[in-house]
């Protein structure tokens, strides 16, 4: 689960059975595993929001993925927080490489990109890679046609920058745009020997700000 409250400056990263990453007024903490269910997401001492959905969630077939996409409410670090969060789920069985990112605008402007590959996959354009965008009123998720991704690293391996195109038809005369600079980096280390490499981005499109989550798992 990626959360935000661009407002208060307040980012996270929640993987369950895994372990979580908040980075507030600029600097990154490490804490446990969270607890997640329908109406919240926790971890005792760090941090308690509960949930509110806005929209029914949606589904990337390719990837075998499903997003919810919350309002979220309550404390992180004893500071307010009043922001957004997305869940994604994936099959049980990890992909080689997988990929995610949330920009998370406002409600009724939200995207949540899923990417996977599968073991000897010769680089990122072997990847299924999806966007779900949370738009309309009643507020619904609907799949983007085409969605691009690229990433810029520094010496070190860490992701920079991000240039998201998002094509909502093939016949699209432009795609949207939406670009993203790391703040700061962090990493979780999962039980099966995977890691989680994670830029809590600055994203901006348009007149568009906000923070955010880009993750790398392999």
């Amino acid at each position: 689960m990626a959360f935000a409250d661009s407002g208060a400056a307040i980012q996270g990263l929640a993987i369950a059975d895994v372990g979580t990453l908040i980075v507030r007024a600029g600097e990154l903490s490490a804490v446990a595993a969270p607890a997640i269910d329908e109406r919240s997401v926790r971890v005792s001492g760090a941090f308690d929001l509960a949930l509110e959905p806005l929209a029914p969630p949606g589904e990337l077939a390719a990837q075998g993925v499903t997003i919810w996409l919350y309002s979220a409410k309550g404390a992180v670090g004893g500071a307010a927080f009043d922001g957004l969060a997305a869940l994604t789920r994936r099959p049980e069985h990890a992909a080689a490489l997988e990929r995610s990112a949330a920009i998370l605008f406002e409600p009724a402007s939200s995207f949540v990109l899923a990417a996977s590959a599968p073991a000897g996959a010769a680089g990122h354009g072997d990847e299924d890679i999806g966007c779900l965008a949370f738009r309309g009123e009643p507020l619904a998720a609907a799949a983007i046609e085409r969605t691009r991704l690229s990433t810029t690293y520094d010496a070190a391996g860490l992701a920079r920058h991000a240039g998201i195109e998002l094509w909502e038809s093939d016949d699209a005369e432009y795609p949207l745009r939406i670009g993203g600079e790391a703040l700061t980096n962090g990493e979780l280390a999962h039980p099966g020997g995977q890691r989680s490499r994670v830029a809590f981005m600055a994203w901006h499109s348009e007149s568009r700000h906000a923070v955010g989550v880009y993750a790398i798992t392999n």
